[in-house]
């Protein structure tokens, strides 16, 4: 159940033409990209949306003008100790702030991470400690939480609108370093496509699926492994994991697509060796920005331990 003895905030917004027929369960987390769709669930299943003053279902279709009234409560705001958690930032302005999230950090609250995430971090930070109220971290793409590396969020909604459109448009690079099983070819193209199944898993379906294509050149020859490079074509949820595992060399320590012995190994860190090292989009001002993010020392620990020489 949702908390509301926090504070909350009361949202009201009008169905615009476009989102006409649309069911709510979909429309509330693309209005609020910040916040995921298994969070406005609650708040449906809790009554706290209403529609035109009534409450709905979730699958209920909205209309040209329907009036949606939400409460949204300040999840951040409990005893636990925000300011522990690492932040790192690569870059900020007035629209946007690009961190460099560590591995093991959920990105958004859910499930377990209902508090321990990488949203709730940034919203402490400045609403809290810089007092800056009117600043919304909102969330334009995302990372799986043991993915570390480059992660973007917009400062504010006209910003957010801006981004999330150049992710839906494919004008986003985004570059990966991965340590996986094996030695791969030094380069190649994996165009397979993937569909995600009822156990909220990723599969190639060639017949099913939706087009995903990841490029991939080989860095560095490990021991039994190697260090490669990646870029996403498309942006498929678990797409490079995917398809590493379909390349027949697994990312080392993924737990979903990966080899079952790095579970229980010494010598393998806790997670999946995947860092998100480059991000290059378009500012809202118009201008070009392109950030990285070094090297995580868990994975520069692992490749010193394997490098052959």
């Amino acid at each position: 159940m949702t908390d509301f003895s926090r504070p909350v905030d009361h949202v009201t917004v009008r169905v615009p033409r476009e989102h006409a027929g649309q069911r709510i369960d979909a429309y509330l987390p693309r209005r609020f990209n910040w916040r995921s769709r298994q969070y406005f669930m609650s708040l449906l299943s809790d009554g706290t949306v209403r529609v035109n003053g009534a409450r709905v279902k979730k699958a209920f279709r909205l209309r040209v003008g329907d009036e949606i009234t939400l409460q949204l409560p300040d999840s951040y705001r409990t005893q636990f100790d925000y300011a522990a958690i690492p932040v790192s930032i690569l870059y900020e302005d007035d629209a946007l702030v690009i961190v460099n999230k560590p591995g093991d950090l959920a990105v958004q609250p859910t499930g377990r991470y209902i508090h321990e995430n990488l949203l709730n971090r940034l919203r402490f930070m400045y609403r809290e400690q810089r007092g800056e109220r009117d600043v919304e971290p909102c969330i334009v793409h995302r990372l799986d939480r043991e993915t570390s590396g480059v992660i973007a969020f917009a400062k504010h909604r006209a910003a957010a609108r801006a981004v999330t459109q150049q992710f839906a448009d494919r004008r986003v690079r985004k570059t990966y370093l991965a340590v996986v099983h094996g030695q791969p070819p030094e380069a190649g193209t994996i165009d397979a496509p993937l569909r995600s199944t009822s156990d909220q898993h990723v599969i190639v379906d060639p017949h099913h699926g939706k087009p995903a294509v990841t490029h991939f050149w080989t860095e560095q020859r490990l021991a039994l492994a190697a260090l490669v490079r990646l870029g996403l074509e498309t942006g498929r949820q678990h797409q490079l994991r995917v398809h590493l595992r379909h390349l027949g060399h697994p990312i080392i320590r993924d737990e979903l697509y990966g080899r079952t012995e790095d579970l229980t190994r010494a010598d393998v860190p806790t997670r999946q060796l995947l860092h998100a090292a480059e991000l290059e989009l378009t500012h809202p001002s118009g201008q070009r920005l392109c950030v990285a993010a070094p090297l995580p020392r868990d994975m520069a620990d692992f490749i010193a331990q394997r490098h052959p020489g």
